[in-house]
């Protein structure tokens, strides 16, 4: 088991066709697609597959994140037969990531982030918010699909939840918590 402190893989800007089989990650923040746009510029990240990852005592799981003034595209992403064990944020999108949080604000672009699947996910949330999908108001997430989802609490807590802001797909099989998407 790789234990960064950091994230276990990093996508950064610019990457295409990457497949990642068999991670084992923790602590630390988990696999992450971005920061990307930083400063207003251009990402463009595609045809990503990551496939059998388990996430053991990490503050993400599969975190896909971008700053507010980006501009391009993450598409084509697929997060196929994760599990995470005691995970604070085990599925985030945060296309709001920005420094210092105070001054963040909506702007009239981003990264769109389009054409992302999370298929077969089990495991525990260390937090209530378990499926966190913040997404830009002028460029929102499109194309998400959840399948066959199953994320309870862990110990240290009662119940996880969605979260949906601006995030479009649909949902297949069984999705808990219960799918938020529109």
């Amino acid at each position: 088991m790789y234990k960064p402190g950091d994230d276990c893989i990093s996508i950064g800007d610019f990457i295409k066709n990457i497949t990642i089989v068999d991670i084992f990650c923790g602590p630390g923040h988990g696999i992450s697609i971005g920061s990307l746009g930083k400063d207003g510029g251009e990402a463009t990240v595609e045809k990503i597959i990551v496939h059998r990852a388990q996430f053991f005592g990490t503050s993400n799981g599969v975190r896909i994140k971008t700053y507010q003034a980006g501009r391009g595209n993450v598409r084509d992403v697929s997060f196929v037969n994760l599990t995470f064990h005691e995970v604070q944020n085990p599925i985030i999108i945060d296309q709001h990531y920005c420094f210092p949080p105070n001054g963040c604000q909506d702007l009239d672009h981003a990264v769109h982030i389009d054409d992302v699947k999370y298929i077969g996910a089990t495991g525990t949330s260390a937090s209530e918010l378990a499926l966190n999908l913040n997404c830009s108001k002028t460029i929102p997430c499109t194309n998400i699909n959840l399948e066959n989802i199953q994320l309870g609490p862990a110990s240290s807590i009662k119940n996880v939840k969605s979260s949906c802001n601006n995030a479009y797909g649909f949902s297949t099989g069984i999705v808990n918590p219960s799918s938020c998407l529109r």
